[in-house]
């Protein structure tokens, strides 16, 4: 299909001069790829927040009225499962690659947090395994109705698109889809190979394990310790950060000892940025020649894993946007030099 496009002489340049180079072979191949690219950027982060109607948003959940969404940790003893004899559970899988980090369509902290405290509110002592089926549909209608409560407090106190705390819940139009991609992103799976996918059990928090032909899930140590920590958006939603700062330190803390995969990429777009290479496709550019597993691969799947990398480390405050109109750039913050120790 052909399509007549008015574009500035500037980007015109700048896209001849790419070809010029051998990064596209032609103008052809430089717009679909950017399509693409904007395409797979605004489906993995505006589907999560499509908003129904007024009438509907106005129907569901009382900001003020959790309605009954129980996420205060339970004062009591948790027997949490942390590295026990291998027999009755293992841990970290033994096809599970330590250099793994999270796919980029994760791309924020606070669904995680939710997700790790309704596991530990789920676990007793007597019961220290969940039925991974029973605690997946628990989560994904918990996450929902939270979402829907967080959805309103971002209308409330009009918080930007970075901002909005119900980005990653499942409060999507298509439900069922929203709800799949929720448990699979955010909580995790196990998959055919036997390798664990997904936030908690890359993060170490949980483990899914498979027992006499069913699936269970665990908390791990690590993951109880982040599910005790109090989180200013769900003990309070008059407020515009989504994560304390104990909670920010315990896991920048906690990936830099456990979690290598995840440091070495935060680590990686910090020093990129520090060095002033600081817009999305100059880091991109980095990213696909210095990170083994992002190099010959198309340009979509590089930019996916910065954006939802990224925009985790502006959630942890490791990173700052400045945008002069349509252009942003990124800065370093303070933070972000205690990280990686500059």
């Amino acid at each position: 299909m052909k399509t007549i496009v008015d574009m500035p002489e500037y980007l015109i340049k700048n896209i001849r001069e790419l070809i010029k180079g051998g990064k596209y072979s032609d103008l052809s191949s430089f717009l679909t790829m950017s399509a693409e690219n904007q395409l797979t950027m605004e489906l993995s982060n505006e589907d999560e927040h499509n908003e129904y109607s007024k009438n509907t948003i106005d129907n569901t959940h009382n900001p003020e009225q959790k309605d009954g969404v129980d996420l205060s940790l339970l004062n009591k003893d948790i027997s949490c499962i942390s590295p026990p004899a291998k027999e009755s559970l293992v841990v970290y899988n033994p096809n599970y690659a330590e250099e793994e980090c999270m796919w980029g369509q994760i791309n924020r902290i606070l669904p995680i947090k939710f997700s790790i405290r309704l596991l530990s509110n789920l676990i007793s002592e007597e019961n220290n395994l969940l039925s991974y089926e029973d605690f997946i549909k628990e989560a994904q209608s918990q996450a929902r109705k939270f979402g829907f409560i967080l959805l309103i407090s971002d209308k409330r106190f009009k918080r930007k698109r970075d901002e909005k705390f119900s980005v990653g819940f499942p409060i999507g139009k298509e439900e069922e889809k929203a709800l799949f991609r929720f448990s699979e992103q955010f909580i995790g799976s196990s998959r055919k190979d036997g390798k664990l996918s997904g936030a908690l059990p890359i993060l170490r928090f949980a483990n899914i394990i498979s027992k006499n032909g069913s699936k269970y899930i665990g908390i791990t140590k690590s993951g109880l310790e982040f599910s005790k920590l109090k989180n200013p958006c769900m003990d309070d939603l008059e407020t515009n950060i989504s994560l304390s700062d104990e909670e920010i330190n315990f896991y920048c803390h906690h990936i830099k000892e456990s979690v290598p995969g995840e440091y070495t990429l935060y680590k990686e777009i910090l020093t990129i940025i520090h060095n002033g290479i600081d817009t999305r496709d100059s880091i991109n550019d980095s990213l696909s020649r210095d990170i083994n597993y992002l190099q010959n691969v198309e340009i979509t799947t590089v930019n996916t894993q910065r954006a939802g990398t990224m925009s985790r480390m502006h959630e942890l405050g490791l990173i700052e946007k400045i945008k002069n109109g349509i252009y942003v750039k990124y800065r370093i913050t303070q933070k972000g030099k205690n990280f990686i120790n500059i």
